[in-house]
């Protein structure tokens, strides 16, 4: 059953590993100034990301993607795109102008509109709405806006089915064509936590590719991992040297492997491979600088014009099992999973959901397989929505079962203020006790 959308346009566990968690963790959230223009209030959130000082005007959302993988677990993939995608999802729910602007921050963009850049026809995304949540959009002063950005990223509002892991198998199978279940039962929402499930937000992405020019054929040769050893591994190789596009920086030199158009849709990719300097092998320090250069160049990821590149890579093969990633986001951004901070309430009013609307969890899954001929990469990321309901307190004991007084007042009309106080009773002994009312 299909929800209707808003017609109008507007503007529109462990986190992979304990590395996130624990860079995070140590890492402080920044606020942003609240306008049409977002600029950096906070002096020190340069230095948070590692961005030279003279950066002041904001951020790059493609350096900010390459950021989203600096401490993550090595050899897991991130689907840097699908994480943006889904949270763009939450932005919509954001009623909040403080935080709505902070997310975008995070991101990397400067105003909802930036979002429009990740509609791909490659990423489905999905908002699943309860009939409690749909309402409640609907009554909502903010409601219509939130429709309205979901269709301008070209989400699709569906019903909230009864168990959303089978739901969510169920649009994987079909996206990714594959058979085994991702998700395992209240993986992703505890069973205790299941009533107050209201929506989930989900991006969904298979991207398969084709380089314009395979490379000539496989050869076994030793890989030198990190830690010095030597291991087998079948790389991709060229006869001879091939044209590619090239780009160096202080922190390592990177080469474009571009990929042939997509058939349906003209779209162009390529694949960036990056090698830090021989004598500073840490990739995240590679990737940091990378991310510093493209702020400071303003130009976003651009390479240099082709030169001859004797080139091989390892044909690879890596998957990261769909986890938690709120270790990861919550330091940046705690007010969305703040059960009490009520930064949905112009979307999801409390007293249409009998409760207070906050994301529960977002889980990320990714894989990516490269070869000589082509790579195939998929991702998805997942966010509920959970209802805060809270409990009321237990009665007061009040119970004038020993010396107590009684006082009669007369009260401002149509208020509990008291105008004059009338009689004045301490009731210390037996002889105030009524023991023949009727």
């Amino acid at each position: 059953m299909e929800h209707s959308s808003h017609t109008e346009t507007t503007e529109a566990a462990t986190a992979a590993g304990t590395g996130w968690a624990a860079t995070a963790m140590a890492k402080a959230a920044a606020e942003t100034a609240v306008g049409k223009k977002m600029k950096l209030s906070n002096p020190n959130f340069p230095d948070t990301f590692g961005i030279a000082e003279a950066v002041v005007t904001g951020l790059n959302p493609q350096a900010q993607a390459l950021r989203f993988a600096v401490n993550a677990e090595a050899d897991k993939p991130m689907g840097t795109a699908s994480i943006a995608s889904c949270l763009g999802l939450v932005i919509a729910l954001i009623s909040d102008k403080k935080v709505k602007m902070k997310l975008l921050s995070f991101l990397g963009f400067q105003s909802t509109e930036d979002l429009l850049s990740l509609k791909d026809p490659c990423r489905v995304l999905s908002v699943l709405l309860s009939s409690v949540a749909y309402t409640a959009l609907k009554n909502a002063p903010s409601g219509p806006e939130c429709h309205q950005l979901w269709e301008a990223v070209g989400a699709k509002c569906i019903s909230l089915e009864t168990n959303l892991e089978t739901q969510l198998n169920t649009m994987l199978k079909k996206a990714w064509n594959i058979e085994e279940d991702t998700f395992k039962p209240f993986s992703i929402v505890p069973e205790a936590s299941v009533k107050d499930l209201i929506a989930a937000l989900v991006s969904i992405e298979k991207i398969e590719v084709s380089w314009k020019k395979e490379l000539d054929f496989y050869e076994l040769k030793p890989f030198t991992t990190a830690t010095g050893e030597k291991v087998d591994g079948m790389f991709c190789i060229d006869k001879t040297h091939r044209l590619m596009n090239t780009l160096t920086f202080d922190g390592g030199e990177a080469v474009l492997l571009p990929c042939q158009a997509d058939d349906k849709t003209g779209k162009e990719r390529g694949m960036v491979f990056l090698l830090p300097p021989e004598n500073d092998q840490n990739l995240d320090n590679s990737l940091k600088a990378l991310a510093n250069y493209m702020d400071k160049t303003m130009n976003g990821l651009k390479f240099d014009p082709c030169c001859k590149v004797n080139f091989s890579f390892p044909a690879f093969d890596v998957t990261m099992q769909p986890a938690t990633i709120v270790p990861y986001l919550k330091p940046f951004i705690p007010e969305i999973f703040d059960k009490m901070s009520g930064c949905m309430d112009g979307t999801l009013p409390r007293e249409e959901i009998d409760g207070v609307a906050y994301i529960g969890d977002v889980q990320h899954g990714a894989s990516i397989k490269a070869d000589r001929k082509g790579a195939t990469a998929k991702a998805v990321t997942v966010a509920t929505v959970l209802t805060f309901r809270s409990l009321p307190p237990p009665p007061k004991q009040f119970h004038c079962n020993r010396p107590f007084v009684s006082i009669l007042v007369e009260l401002i009309p149509g208020t509990v203020d008291v105008k004059n106080i009338e009689f004045v009773t301490k009731h210390e002994t037996a002889a105030s006790l009524d023991l023949t009312v009727n």
